[in-house]
């Protein structure tokens, strides 16, 4: 009956600290899913926020070579140091994976649908303009200057999350003199003294 009393115990503290662990865990997942969210929030409020990119008004020819235009733009952002994320979300509204296979592995232009011929539509008025770099580098600019000044809200309101979610630290007690006298008197008298003695 002792062993099983002990095994019982055992068992017990097990839960205990399973729990203790998981509630941990429970609270650095929803800290880093808030982080996840304020920076997607930061994005989308940088998104909202930017101007479009002005493309210039060009007569659009019948058929489009797009291996060669890819690979003239490619050539060009490369030159200039310019990111194809930079350019998706510029110039194509697309994200980086869908600019990199555009630009990457073209399909021919017969081969597209109305909808997918849109971002070489947007490509060819892009690298027709003369301005093209320049204000692909200004519009960059811009969208980090804007998130630069968002960013420190975002970054302010994770730390006081993070310190919600943190327990409270017990204020350290100080004893008094006369306590710390009193103490020391019954501790000399009686090394193991009782708990209500202390009190």
């Amino acid at each position: 009956s002792n062993e099983s009393l002990s095994s019982s115990s055992s068992l017990n503290g097990t839960t205990i600290s399973t729990t203790k662990i998981n509630t941990n865990n429970n609270k650095k997942s929803k800290s880093h899913l808030k982080t996840n969210k304020d920076q997607l929030r930061s994005q989308l409020t940088t998104k909202s926020q930017m101007p479009l990119y002005d493309l210039p008004k060009i007569s659009l020819p019948t058929t489009t070579d797009t291996e060669q235009l890819s690979s003239q733009v490619r050539e060009l952002l490369s030159l200039y140091s310019i990111s194809q994320r930079v350019f998706g979300e510029a110039v194509l509204n697309l994200s980086q994976g869908t600019v990199s296979e555009i630009l990457s592995k073209p399909r021919s232009w017969h081969a597209l649908s109305v909808k997918g011929r849109e971002p070489y539509i947007r490509m060819y008025s892009w690298f027709c303009d003369t301005d093209n770099v320049q204000k692909l580098l200004a519009w960059k600019q811009e969208r980090d200057i804007l998130r630069c000044s968002i960013r420190p809200t975002t970054k302010s309101q994770n730390h006081d999350t993070e310190s919600n979610n943190n327990p409270t630290l017990k204020r350290r007690y100080i004893f008094t003199e006369d306590q710390r006298r009193r103490l020391k008197q019954i501790f000399e008298s009686e090394p193991y003294p009782s708990q209500a003695k202390l009190e």
